[in-house]
């Protein structure tokens, strides 16, 4: 969320044309936090052309990487989103799939949620519905494996709807 979030801003700073050295000093700002001295990245090295080509590559997100065990800290990831111009908690609004309306409290949306919702993808949905369906079971007779699998449970369905695919949930769940 930050770093897409300070891709933002380099790319409000290019629409604006702002001037190179704000430029140079914003991106600046942004590698120096959490970098290890010897893996900064020193931009005045770069000439002004060079910090522009970089800022195009970062407008649509900063790419970022972190050991699994020896990670980023917690206040760096809390500077990082104040500079994006983040709440520092690092939650958002979440809105109800079902009834639009919003949650009581931000969340915090993480790996684990797009995980969530890359399993519903992988796991359930391999188009079963190119494959004959047994109309006693109501199930298709080939395996995942041939592109064919079980059906979509009420859970999969509920799951589709909330996450605003009721078209995909009526046309894949009862295959």
């Amino acid at each position: 969320m930050a770093a897409k979030g300070i891709g933002d801003k380099i790319n409000a700073m290019l629409k604006q044309q702002q001037e190179v050295a704000k430029l140079r000093e914003f991106i600046q700002k942004a590698y120096d936090l959490g970098m290890a001295p010897r893996q900064k990245v020193d931009l005045d090295t770069f000439s002004d052309e060079e910090v522009l080509r970089l800022a195009e590559n970062l407008k649509k997100g900063m790419p970022t990487a972190t050991p699994v065990f020896d990670g980023a800290e917690e206040m760096e990831i809390k500077e990082m989103l104040k500079l994006a111009d983040l709440p520092t908690s690092g939650q958002i609004t979440l809105f109800d799939g079902r009834t639009g309306e919003q949650f009581e409290r931000p969340v915090t949306v993480g790996y684990m949620y797009m995980l969530k919702l890359n399993h519903l993808v992988d796991d359930k949905m391999h188009a079963p519905f190119y494959r004959f369906v047994q109309l006693s079971y109501s199930a298709t007779s080939w395996c995942k494996a041939q592109f064919g699998g079980q059906r979509f449970g009420e859970m999969e369905v509920w799951a589709l709807e909330a996450y605003g695919a009721a078209y995909t949930a009526t046309r894949n769940a009862y295959c």
